[in-house]
């Protein structure tokens, strides 16, 4: 009775909560329903955010703003205010903070001026969607998967394209995955292990990467996508790639 009565507490608080643990780096964050946000955990390269780099071992706020998103991948954190600007904060390897430089940040930083980011995921690059539904990423770009059509990694956020109907974005470490809005799924970076699920070959008759967004299968009903599964409105789980 205790468990349930913690879980609809639990519930009640917190409106949105991200607790990953990549490789040796364990951490969390959470939106609570009153708009703060909260970081917890390994807090190398500051990506708590609070201001040091000490680890921390149970939940502290960050800033007195309200944010609606945030997402926390290795050691780099991303979030959206409730204004729409984009912060981020940790690691910032090959530009990940889509800040213009590479030099680590233990408080949030705001990336560019825009106030219309609608959602934003992290990884070793950043993809990020805005309210008028344009895909944009930066960072790490070693197999293509910034999607610009280069290899060359990016410090602030560029623009995917031109396309304005992009809905749900992925990131699997060197590989990106996206829906737009009319159910096609989308993939681009690392294609190593068939991890594309484009079956694209080389001339080696291996799988290639590829460097900007290739549609997968000819499929419109995708509504969910994580890293290298995906969901059909059917019910059906779909997945691809190697370990």
């Amino acid at each position: 009775m205790k468990k349930i009565v913690l879980f609809l507490l639990l519930a009640l608080c917190w409106s949105k909560v991200d607790a990953q643990c990549w490789k040796s780096a364990s951490y969390g964050s959470g939106i609570k329903i009153d708009g703060t946000l909260w970081m917890w955990g390994d807090n190398t390269f500051g990506r708590v955010g609070d201001g040091t780099n000490a680890h921390r071992y149970s939940p502290v706020k960050i800033g007195m703003e309200t944010w609606q998103y945030v997402n926390s991948t290795g050691y780099t954190t991303a979030a959206i205010k409730s204004d729409g600007t984009l912060w981020s904060w940790g690691n910032n390897s090959h530009g990940v903070l889509g800040d213009g430089t590479t030099t680590n940040r233990n408080t949030p930083a705001q990336i560019g001026t825009a106030n219309n980011w609608k959602s934003v995921v992290v990884d070793q690059h950043c993809l990020g969607i805005k309210s008028d539904g344009t895909l944009w990423a930066w960072g790490f770009n070693g197999s293509g998967q910034v999607g610009d059509g280069s290899n060359v990694d990016k410090y602030i956020p560029v623009q995917i394209g031109t396309d304005a109907d992009w809905k749900l974005i992925s990131t699997s470490s060197g590989s990106s995955f996206a829906i737009k809005n009319n159910g096609t799924l989308w993939s681009w970076g690392f294609g190593a292990s068939g991890n594309l699920g484009n079956g694209i070959i080389g001339s080696n008759g291996l799988p290639i990467n590829t460097n900007i967004p290739i549609q997968v299968g000819t499929d419109s009903d995708w509504i969910a996508i994580s890293n290298r599964h995906a969901l059909k409105s059917n019910g059906t789980i779909w997945a691809w790639g190697g370990e």
